[in-house]
């Protein structure tokens, strides 16, 4: 086992530590996200507009009549493969960039960003992850639902506990290899090669530090964004009572509206696409900034063990 030291709560701050270093970075980032919504939104609106609500419909039918939802697919699928691509391509080039920053930390005016080999490559171990977590939780889930079905014949004395035992299990049975293999995105970026289940070996043993730094990073996004848009909403609120704009239209702050151009380019769907982008990128850095350090911590133990 590698001589890993590092502090959960230590890592899970060190991505405001990298906000604060370079606060360039992440307004690049966050201009290139702005960038996506934009891009994205005329792509959508002025190619894809009588589709908008067949892709509402498919999600809301998915949900009660799967059958019916399937046989929507055809008519959707463009459109949804438009997406699926476009966040794809928009996720390699934002994460590559902050590994990128967070393991090479040189001054970069372009934040980093850069459309290459390394992107590729992420793009693929995205993928990897995307295939390997639905087929896990398809997995988990039947096993679960068995189980379940399988314990309404205890008493109820033992029913709840069992049940409330199976739904922990259940939860650990997907977090602990998420957490092992959490080190696959540095490890890629830095082996300039595609890895996944390579991190499963340096992370043995260190299971208990990493999760409570990505679950302290975790709540730290949760709590910025909390805190962005409550800020956003009371004052949009204040702005719309003293020039008597209508509550309701204020929704436009959390769903973008894309019946029309207009609508989707409207001054307070800017404004909330801005913000958008401002949270997501200092999102990315906190999300990511402490898998880099526990990335580095590996890396320094194990050159500490190699001395001795």
């Amino acid at each position: 086992m590698s001589r890993f030291r590092f502090s959960a709560s230590d890592a899970a701050l060190s991505g405001f530590r990298f906000i604060g270093r370079e606060p360039r970075t992440i307004l690049v980032w966050a201009g290139v996200l702005f960038l996506y919504e934009v891009v994205y939104g005329l792509l959508v609106v002025t190619l894809a507009h009588d589709k908008l609500s067949a892709v509402q419909t498919f999600r809301e039918t998915n949900s009660t009549d799967p059958e019916a939802a399937l046989a929507m697919l055809p008519t959707i699928s463009p459109l949804l493969l438009l997406t699926f691509v476009a966040l794809l391509f928009v996720a390699a080039v934002t994460f590559a960039a902050a590994y990128r920053a967070q393991l090479e930390p040189e001054p970069d005016k372009w934040g980093h960003l850069r459309v290459g080999h390394d992107e590729l490559r992420f793009a693929a171990l995205i993928l990897i992850w995307i295939a390997l977590s639905v087929g896990a939780s398809l997995i988990i889930t039947f096993f679960t639902a068995l189980l379940s079905s399988l314990g309404q014949a205890l008493p109820p004395i033992i029913a709840l506990p069992y049940i409330v035992l199976l739904i922990v299990a259940a939860i650990a049975a997907f977090i602990y290899p998420l957490v092992r293999l959490s080190l696959s995105m540095p490890m890629t970026y830095a082996d300039a090669h595609v890895r996944l289940l390579e991190s499963w070996k340096p992370t043995r043993g260190h299971f208990w530090p990493l999760l409570g730094a990505y679950l302290l990073a975790g709540i730290m996004i949760l709590l910025l964004l909390f805190a962005v848009w409550s800020v956003v909403a009371v004052i949009a609120a204040v702005i719309a009572v003293l020039v008597h704009f209508p509550i309701t239209a204020l929704s436009g702050l959390f769903q973008r509206d894309t019946s029309s151009l207009a609508a989707y380019f409207s001054p307070l769907s800017i404004v909330a696409a801005l913000l958008n982008s401002g949270a997501w990128a200092a999102s990315l850095a906190i999300f990511c900034a402490p898998v880099a350090e526990a990335y580095r911590s590996l890396q320094e133990g194990e050159a500490q063990a190699a001395e001795f």
